[in-house]
């Protein structure tokens, strides 16, 4: 498949009505995996990244989450295979 179909396909998903009622945006996951690591002291959602209602910077979905590090990792998820570790926080907005 050509980039510029899997960019136009990932970012005509991210658009999707259900997906920017529901999934939470960049800004905040990252926001509440800070924030939660700041308050309690250990990592919501250890070893898994969440999928995002936004495009990362190379047009595909963007994810977040602590991986194997102690940071938190951001980036594009290409969605090409399965993977047990992205999942979803539903954020629900009026």
């Amino acid at each position: 498949m050509a980039i510029w179909r899997d960019k136009l396909k990932w970012a005509e998903i991210s658009q999707l009505h259900i997906n920017q009622l529901i999934r939470q945006t960049a800004q905040e996951i990252v926001y509440d995996l800070a924030f939660y690591y700041d308050i309690n002291r250990k990592r919501l959602m250890p070893d898994q990244y969440v999928w995002s209602n936004s495009l990362s910077d190379d047009g595909h979905n963007f994810i977040a989450g602590y991986g194997d590090s102690q940071t938190i990792m951001c980036g594009g998820w290409r969605g090409m295979m399965s993977d047990n570790r992205i999942g979803v926080c539903l954020s629900r907005r009026a």
